[in-house]
């Protein structure tokens, strides 16, 4: 099959792109082309941020930008699969440069502590292991004070990952500033 003239160039190597020129390079036999970006999300209240992809995944990568909240519960990501977000089954934990020590158990921990009225900044990566095996680290930086924090740890899941959710320990409290991106491949 050829592809037909749309002025288009394949690209030659990985790049970000949106699903519709993902869709274009596979149905004309060019390949994967690199990573796909979804729409940033901005805080309005909600009590999670949920992002979804196809099956297939190998890498996903969350990044924040000036996330707030409105109360103390930490804030976890939790991989998404046919039965919906995980909320079981994480191992690892989360630490800071004081020494202070959570583990993960909900979801990924991104913090250690949290305050109403922190500021975060940062990113978790996760990688495929393999049989639905999952494994993350973050750095999270609460940018309106001097500390940082970094985590490791996995999740095994009962199926494919379809979607990395953000939310809070205690599912009430809610985000009231900043967003979230995520970008798949």
């Amino acid at each position: 099959m050829n592809a037909p003239d749309t002025g288009m160039v394949p690209l030659p190597g990985p790049g970000v792109v949106d699903q519709t020129s993902r869709a274009y390079n596979n149905l004309f036999g060019y390949g994967t082309i690199g990573i796909t970006s979804l729409a940033e999300q901005a805080a309005a209240t909600n009590t999670s941020f949920d992002f979804s992809f196809p099956a297939g995944a190998k890498v996903i990568v969350m990044t924040l930008s000036g996330i707030s909240t409105s109360g103390t519960s930490l804030p976890i990501a939790q991989l998404t699969d046919a039965g919906g977000a995980q909320a079981t089954g994480y191992r690892g934990l989360v630490s800071n440069t004081a020494g202070t020590v959570v583990v993960n158990n909900t979801g990924f921990n991104l913090t250690g502590a949290q305050v109403a009225a922190g500021l975060y900044d940062g990113k978790i990566t996760l990688h495929l292991h393999g049989s639905n095996i999952w494994i993350a680290d973050s750095l999270v930086a609460r940018t309106d004070t001097n500390a940082m924090y970094y985590m490791a740890g996995g999740v095994t899941l009962d199926s494919e990952c379809i979607g990395i959710r953000l939310t809070m320990v205690n599912g009430t409290d809610t985000f009231d500033a900043g967003s979230a991106a995520v970008q798949w491949e």
